[in-house]
């Protein structure tokens, strides 16, 4: 009798421990999930993705090696090697990033003058790994839209005891509708289960991510993630295509005229005699917003001197958006032209952001798209250069 009372007060604990578990705060965990993720040096581990896309279906198997680095090579700040079941396998060092195509017994070369980490960039595998180890908050479209945030409770999946979290939200500037859903496991608090659905125009686009063997902080060699030449591949050195439009240097600078954060209109033609660095930026932009800290520090750095400006034009903005208020919660203090889309395009701008310098004799002498660590330094260079012309 009384081990049958032992046994019924122990259920009933457990009874308790799993309500209160599934009742706990969706935010704390995402947030608990996050700072795991921004703490772990490195980590070994298979994903297996689905995608679907109307008749599409797809299927991969992937084992994934990664390595916290300095974040000075580029903004990533992470090394990466992955290994495709079918045979394929690309490595990442934040110098080059080297990928083999088994069909044409080849290895693509992509170094950091084609700027490797945004060739790796635009592939699946840096957002699924993000979710294990990141330099970057995972959470901000979630607790930006905590409203929606929920803890759909406990679900044991690959018997593992998870916490399944969803969120919504409606990227109005893309006219996307996104539902996510993500499982934490409660012993690491790292996924082990992402999907996503994505509704547009009467299309839909579903992705799964499922996360297994996952060991956190084992020893990797550096020279892992560089991938070595196998016999009978032949090199092939990647060359980043032209960015249709892009103006070349020296290009007299297309003339505009736009009203600024303040309802001020501005003209191109006051700033003549003066070396301007454009930023084409946008407050839906990831990497503008990362940029934006290194742009003030350029601004301070030219304050004080009457031939430099640098002036932010912002691009692509939803009907609520409000740069002027963005800025000033970023604390950036240099002014920005408003509904820049056509001056962008005038300017061949392709991505974001796009940071152009413009001389005193008001011809292109500098185009770069993208973020980089060392930004201040390199477009200080260029300044200094064109001051002294």
């Amino acid at each position: 009798m009384k081990i049958f009372q032992k046994i019924t007060i122990l259920v009933a604990i457990a009874i308790i421990f799993i309500s209160c578990e599934e009742r706990r705060d969706p935010i704390e965990v995402v947030k608990l999930a996050d700072s795991v993720s921004r703490n772990i040096k490195s980590a070994e581990f298979d994903i297996i993705r689905e995608y679907k896309d109307g008749e599409k279906d797809k299927k991969d198997t992937v084992k994934v090696f990664i390595k916290r680095r300095d974040m000075q090579l580029d903004p990533l700040g992470f090394s990466l090697r992955f290994e495709y079941k079918n045979g394929l396998k690309a490595t990442f060092n934040g110098l080059e990033y080297r990928y083999l195509v088994p069909s044409e017994n080849k290895m693509v070369v992509v170094d950091t003058n084609n700027q490797a980490f945004r060739v790796l960039a635009g592939n699946w595998i840096t957002g699924a790994v993000h979710l294990v180890l990141t330099n970057y908050s995972n959470i901000e479209d979630m607790l930006a839209t905590k409203d929606s945030l929920k803890n759909l409770g406990a679900e044991v999946y690959k018997d593992e005891k998870t916490f399944r979290i969803g969120f919504n939200k409606f990227y109005e500037e893309y006219g996307v509708y996104s539902q996510d859903i993500v499982n934490y496991s409660i012993n690491d608090w790292l996924p082990r289960r992402y999907a996503n659905t994505s509704y547009m125009q009467g299309d839909t686009l579903y992705r799964e991510y499922r996360y297994s063997n996952i060991k956190i902080n084992p020893a990797l060699d550096d020279k892992l993630f560089v991938l070595d030449l196998p016999s009978g591949y032949t090199i092939e050195n990647y060359e980043a295509p032209k960015e249709a439009g892009e103006m070349p240097s020296g290009a007299p600078m297309p003339s505009f005229e736009l009203k600024d954060i303040n309802g001020k209109t501005v003209n191109s033609s006051s700033f003549k005699g003066k070396v301007m660095v454009l930023d084409f930026w946008g407050t839906w932009c990831k990497w503008c917003v990362t940029a934006m800290p290194k742009l003030q520090e350029l601004n301070k750095k030219y304050e004080k001197n009457k031939k430099v400006e640098v002036l932010g034009i912002s691009c692509g903005e939803p009907d609520n958006a409000d740069p002027k208020a963005f800025l000033k919660e970023h604390n950036a203090t240099y002014n920005s032209l408003l509904v820049g889309d056509e001056v962008a395009r005038s300017f061949g701008v392709q991505g974001f952001p796009t940071i152009i310098v413009v001389g005193k004799d008001g011809k292109i002498a500098h185009t770069k798209s993208g973020f980089s660590e060392t930004m201040v330094e390199e477009l200080s260079t260029i300044i200094e250069a064109e001051l002294k012309k």
